[in-house]
């Protein structure tokens, strides 16, 4: 079984194509366990990636991740740009933002469990693409399972995911969905049931919600 230690990055992609089957990253309780950028792909599979600050995270070009797991005390996963990252059947567990998305992209999670993390999954005010979550289930959150700051042209979607949150945040509520003021986005929403205990929680008035 192939094992990776380092107190920076764990695996860096900056060009050509890494693939790495089953497995351990470990970012020695700091760092970054993977680093995709430039015209880089990643793609693992059964790989369990921790003790990073950033699980990984991702500036420019591909990165696939199939089954494994993810732990970080940062982002876990921190996408910034890039064309597209997949994340299928794969575990997140952490302290910050389980999904970190800032930068211009597509980012697809299909059956993946977010759990532990303050935000489920961040949408920030610099992002622009497309947010896909099929499945899956985020829970255990302090502030909210989604949050969509976006001012750009960004699509979220959520199909089928799970959403229960846990109560914190200095004032013993958590939110499933929440869209900012500020943010003038999307959201499509096709399991409203699933999303417990405060649904979806519009501060905007330019959002418009789809609800199948």
């Amino acid at each position: 079984m192939t094992k990776i230690a380092a107190t920076g990055t764990g695996l860096s992609v900056q060009g050509g194509t890494v693939t790495m089957m089953g497995g351990t990253i470990s970012g020695g309780g700091s760092g970054q366990g993977v680093g995709v950028s430039g015209t880089g792909k990643a793609e693992l599979k059964d790989v369990e990636i921790s003790k990073a600050t950033t699980g990984v995270t991702m500036s420019g070009g591909t990165f696939k991740m199939i089954r494994g797991s993810i732990k970080g005390n940062g982002n876990v996963v921190n996408v910034t740009g890039g064309e597209k990252a997949e994340l299928t059947n794969v575990k997140i567990v952490g302290s910050g933002n389980g999904v970190y998305m800032a930068g211009k992209g597509e980012v697809t999670l299909e059956d993946v469990e977010i759990e532990g993390v303050t935000t489920g999954v961040s949408v920030s005010e610099e992002a622009s693409g497309t947010l896909t979550v099929k499945k899956g289930e985020i829970k255990e959150f302090k502030t909210s399972g989604v949050s969509v700051e976006a001012t750009g042209d960004v699509t979220v979607s959520l199909d089928g995911t799970r959403i229960i949150g846990k109560g914190g945040a200095g004032n013993g509520r958590t939110k499933g969905v929440k869209v900012e003021e500020k943010a003038n986005r999307k959201v499509d929403t096709k399991t409203p049931g699933n999303i417990l205990p405060y649904g979806v929680f519009f501060l905007s008035n330019h959002c418009n919600i789809f609800i199948f």
